[in-house]
């Protein structure tokens, strides 16, 4: 009963309020229209109507006040939320709005306390605030106000959370949030994607190479990665290779980051597993992944233990074979392009605007089978080179025709006067010159395969192109592996001309 009671004196309370002020205006209108006050003389109604005249304005001014407010009030309870926050909010419109909203009441508390707001004071610099609280919802609401203005491209983001490191520390460590809801994970690893551009290594908090290097372990076949049907999620992988780019970054920088980094990645197994994962195939990943993966793994190998590196040679060697298709791929795009430029034109109608971006397409295509190979290829070099020795080679590996012929059939696919080109022969050529060192009886194989030939045939196809690059020493990748193809031609060629040279004084 008192609870009812307690209730309807609030309810009255409320009208009162609400109906009230427009009492007072009506009144204070109708006295201000109507100046029919009492009074004995001239004089003493003359005052009476001044002061009340005061009275009922100001009563009228207060009314307005009044409705002005609560007109203003609700106006900003119902503010429109953009169509792009409605579309990365996942179509929660009422959540953003309530963010919206808490951002609102900070900037009115921080009105009544102090009118001059300070200068740089926004929705940016409000959000990353949120970062800093003790609260994981704060640091959730922070994240997700973050993540919807730097999808909208708000260059105010980048700036203020590069121009603060204690942000850039906090936003680093949430990638290691490993509760049951991933979102905040997600979201940070998004925003970091976003500024990864412009992190600097000298930005890197303590203990940050740690957090960025437990985003590593989190399983790519985890629901994160992993749509319904089996399909990788686009985004959550785009935002993983732009992490990887990051990574790369660091452990390639000078310093002692740079290797303290390297050797978190390559301490953990979870991490280089996945990494192996990456390239397995079990999910078709986009290149662009894998060829990420393995920048990162050719540089964290050397610090791998002896039971991780005889993992990874197995895996690599089996992933190198069962990947066939790259050369294929290369023929029938080369193949392809011929065809259409050679077409004939008089006796065929102009080709639609349609067939020309086809064209495009495909030589993108190409372009990213190219890196991918020469990626691979990369790896095997330094693994070859750096990693094993004959006994392990042998054990885990099978070198025979099969592998002599897949390397032929690189060099055949790839022997075109391009850069893309040059330096995939010439990772193929150390590839073989390693795995002769480490194996000599793979010889045979080679020769059995006349790959002396092929050898010629490339490096005869690609001396222009090969003097162009000597001139190029600014671009890091053209000149990446160091040797010129004339050495390693010359090299690879000895070692088969020994090889046969030695074959025909036994017989």
């Amino acid at each position: 009963m008192a609870l009812l009671i307690g209730l309807l004196l609030i309810d009255a309370v409320f009208i009162v309020s609400l109906v009230g002020p427009m009492a007072t205006m009506a009144i204070s209108l109708t006295r201000l229209i109507q100046h029919d006050y009492d009074g004995s003389d001239a004089s003493s109604k003359g005052k009476l109507r001044a002061a009340l005249f005061i009275f009922y304005s100001l009563a009228l001014l207060h009314s307005l006040c009044f409705y002005f407010w609560l007109l203003l009030h609700f106006s900003l309870e119902m503010l429109p939320i953009p169509a792009s926050i409605e579309e990365y909010g996942h179509g929660d419109g009422g959540y953003y709005q309530m963010l919206l909203r808490q951002y609102l009441q900070e900037t009115k508390t921080k009105c009544a306390n102090d009118p001059k707001l300070p200068g740089d004071w926004n929705l940016v610099t409000y959000a990353v605030g949120l970062l800093d609280s003790a609260s994981p919802d704060d640091h959730l609401d922070g994240l997700r106000m973050l993540d919807v203005l730097a999808i909208n491209k708000q260059r105010s983001v980048r700036l203020e959370l590069l121009s603060s490191r204690h942000s850039v520390q906090n936003l680093i460590e949430m990638l290691e949030w490993d509760g049951p809801d991933q979102e905040m994970r997600e979201r940070a690893a998004r925003i970091v994607a976003d500024v990864a551009a412009a992190l600097r290594v000298a930005q890197m908090p303590a203990g940050a190479l740690h957090c960025i290097s437990s985003l590593l372990e989190a399983s790519p076949r985890s629901d994160t990665l992993k749509k319904p049907k089996g399909e990788y999620d686009s985004e959550w992988v785009d935002i993983l290779s732009i992490l990887l780019r990051l990574v790369m970054r660091l452990i390639s920088a000078p310093g002692e980051a740079g290797t303290v980094l390297c050797h978190e990645i390559s301490a953990s197994n979870d991490a280089v597993h996945n990494l192996l994962g990456i390239l397995d195939g079990q999910i078709k990943f986009p290149l662009q992944l894998q060829e990420n993966a393995m920048d990162v793994l050719s540089e964290i190998s050397i610090g791998l233990s002896a039971a991780m590196t005889e993992n990874l040679v197995k895996k690599l060697y089996h992933i190198f074979l069962a990947n066939s298709g790259d050369e294929e791929t290369v023929s029938e795009a080369r193949e392809s392009n011929n065809s259409e430029m050679h077409n004939d034109e008089e006796s065929k109608p102009p080709k639609p605007a349609g067939l020309k971006k086809s064209l495009v397409e495909k030589n993108d295509e190409l372009s990213e089978e190219r890196k991918h190979l020469a990626a691979l290829l990369s790896l095997l070099v330094v693994i070859c080179d750096n990693l094993v020795d004959a006994d392990l080679f042998s054990n885990v590996t099978s070198v025979n025709d099969e592998l002599a012929k897949k390397l032929k059939k690189i060099i055949e696919a790839n022997n075109e006067n391009t850069a893309d080109c040059l330096r995939i022969v010439k990772l193929t050529c150390q590839v073989v010159i390693a795995i002769i060192h480490l194996k000599p009886s793979s010889l045979k194989d080679f020769n059995e395969s006349n790959f002396n030939d092929v050898v010629s045939t490339a490096f005869k196809n690609m001396s222009d192109i090969e003097n162009c690059m000597l001139f190029a020493v600014k671009d890091r990748q053209i000149t990446k592996p160091a040797k010129t193809l004339s050495s390693l031609v010359k090299e690879t060629q000895g070692l088969l001309h020994n090889a046969q040279e030695t074959g025909n004084n036994s017989i």
